[in-house]
């Protein structure tokens, strides 16, 4: 890594000071240097994730030596994943075992020898093999009936497969939560105490769910229609359309009257600004001094022809926008809310705008 590193660095100063400065040439300088990086950088990772794997596998042993055999598993498990190994493999399963975790030091053992058996020491497969007997003697089993196929079993929480199962279930012993649940089927919750070696029998006949009473389900009946005074129109989307619309014109007719009273504020503040010019505008002419005089009178011209005019016309926008849509508001909201004698006005909306009815 050493002498990439020195050669990528004399690369770059040789391609600041290169007369020509030629691209290509940088590129051609370059490209074997990020080629040898790619190729060692993941070695280099490995490498690391290996000195790690040792490190964690130290710490483990150290744990086992004080009998901590909980912290111990961290380590082991955190070391294989790493840098997979039978060493490894093979304390993760006597970690599991001391802490009478059975059936998943069984698998751990198991595991080593389908992967690892062929290349390992016979005295190590020798002792994985007398470990699995002498544990299978201590696991319990259950045997679970009357449940529906298709049923999922949880034990502790973890998915163990569904009905039916081929071969009872190899558990701990002590006491476990099974339950046993499927769509259509009230969910089945209890508690079971495993013996070792010795089979448990559960009977786990779940209770369909019944389908609910069609009447319960059925919607009531709409209330009847209460009847209109004689000559008022009932409120309709039309009316609520009408009273909706009339409230957002209003809304935004008062949006634009604050803006052109703003552009009211502003413009006075740009009058007066104006006139402050000009005068000192007179007093650098009486003073002599017709430079500042030449810059002052360009500021008030600016202030004339530019901002005057762009305020008025914000401020006249602002103004008739804001007449305009208040005015529509109100008499919208006059027609959504005012009951007339049905038939005598009608209000409906166009694409090209609002007709009224008489």
């Amino acid at each position: 890594m050493g002498s990439p590193q020195h050669g990528a660095a004399n690369s770059t100063v040789f391609c600041r000071v290169d007369p020509s400065g030629s691209i290509r040439r940088r590129v051609q300088l370059l490209v074997p240097i990020i080629v040898s990086l790619a190729v060692i950088a993941p070695g280099v990772v490995r490498a690391d994730e290996k000195d790690v794997a040792r490190e964690k596998f130290k710490e483990g042993v150290a744990l086992v030596e004080r009998a901590d055999y909980i912290n111990a598993l961290t380590r082991f498990e955190e070391s294989y994943r790493l840098y997979p190994n039978g060493t490894s493999l093979i304390n993760i399963a006597m970690c599991l075992k001391e802490l009478d975790r059975y059936v998943k030091s069984i698998t751990a053992f198991e595991r080593f020898l389908d992967e690892y058996g062929p290349t390992a020491d016979p005295d190590r497969k020798e002792k994985a093999a007398a470990a699995i007997a002498e544990m299978e003697k201590l696991i319990g089993s259950l045997h679970i009936t009357g449940a529906p196929d298709g049923a999922e079993i949880v034990v502790d929480g973890r998915s163990r497969g569904q009905m039916p199962l081929e071969e009872p279930l190899a558990l701990d012993p002590g006491e476990h939560m099974v339950e046993l649940k499927r769509d259509g089927y009230d969910s089945l919750n209890t508690s079971v105490s495993i013996a070792s070696g010795e089979q448990t029998a559960v009977e786990a006949a779940l209770v369909p769910i019944e389908p609910m009473n069609r009447s319960m389900v059925e919607p009531a009946a709409p209330p009847p229609d209460r009847p209109a005074s004689p000559g008022v129109r009932p409120p309709d989307a039309k009316r609520v359309w009408l009273l909706g619309t009339g409230i957002a014109a209003t809304g935004l007719g008062a949006i634009a009257g604050a803006i052109g009273i703003g552009f009211t504020v502003k413009g006075y503040r740009d009058y007066t600004a104006g006139n402050d010019l000009l005068e000192q505008a007179d007093e650098a002419w009486a003073g002599g001094d017709l430079v500042l005089n030449a810059e002052i009178e360009q500021r008030y011209d600016e202030y004339r022809t530019e901002r005057m005019p762009r305020n008025r016309a914000w401020m006249i926008a602002g103004y008739a926008s804001a007449a305009a849509l208040i005015g529509t508001g109100v008499v919208l909201m006059i027609l959504g809310t005012t009951e007339e004698p049905a038939g005598t006005l009608s209000a409906s909306p166009t694409p090209g705008g609002l007709v009224v009815r008489f």
